[in-house]
């Protein structure tokens, strides 16, 4: 299999590219990126794997420090089959990489959401100190152009996912792995559902950008008719 070199600040795949090559790090760092987030992929992982239950990408790679990758053409989920099933030393590969992934987004995502509640408590105790200031100096009482309520986006995905996949990894990683690495029905089931719950995730993280994004608005607005002018 030939490899393909890309340098830094190089894109392999983009945003809404067509999904029909996986690529597999043999060297170097890529960037995966996604709204409201992003982590690292190393040596051994596989670009796009995670998003096999799409046509195009929905993350974006880049190059982060110069990588070498082996591209393995797919049209669908059906043509990986066909190939975990003639190369069976792919199926762990890509197992690994699939569970290393959504594990950090799962963890990601999680993270997010406790910032995304912080964000609305801090909020409101920033508007009662604006409130005491003002009775305390006797000044008037500017309200705010419009009221921010609770995050009401969907949620995190099942908490038990970070478990379910943490378990199969240790399986992949065992000494079992070569009795269930023989099961490629387990690993594309694996593969169509662990893509279906990353897709969700990130439009989760979505959500949650969006929220930090219209929290943000009111303390410094365009026009100048927020939080941070009234107590400056």
């Amino acid at each position: 299999m030939t490899g393909n070199t890309f340098n830094p600040g190089s894109f392999i795949r983009s945003k809404g590219d067509a999904l029909s090559t996986l690529y597999i790090i043999a060297k170097g760092k890529v960037r995966a990126s996604y709204t409201g987030g992003s982590y690292l992929l190393n040596e051994g992982d596989v670009i796009g794997i995670c998003e096999m239950c799409s046509e195009s990408h929905f993350l974006t790679y880049e190059v982060l420090e110069s990588a070498t990758v082996m591209p393995l053409s797919v049209n669908g989920i059906d043509d990986l089959t066909l190939i975990l099933k003639s190369t069976p030393k792919f199926i762990k590969i890509c197992m690994l990489s699939l569970f290393r992934q959504i594990r950090t987004v799962l963890a990601l995502c999680s993270k997010m959401e406790v910032i995304t509640d912080s964000l609305y408590n801090n909020y409101i105790n920033d508007l009662d100190s604006y409130e005491n200031y003002t009775i305390r100096y006797r000044l008037d009482v500017r309200s705010m152009p419009n009221e921010l309520s609770e995050y009401d986006g969907e949620r995190d995905v099942e908490g038990w996912l970070a478990d379910y996949y943490s378990g199969f990894q240790h399986v992949y990683t065992g000494e079992g792995s070569k009795y269930i690495t023989g099961e490629l029905g387990i690993a594309i089931g694996l593969i169509r559902r662990a893509s279906m719950d990353f897709r969700k995730l990130t439009y989760i993280s979505g959500d949650h950008a969006a929220y930090k994004e219209k929290v943000c608005s009111f303390y410094f607005a365009e026009d100048g008719d927020d939080l941070f002018d009234r107590m400056t």
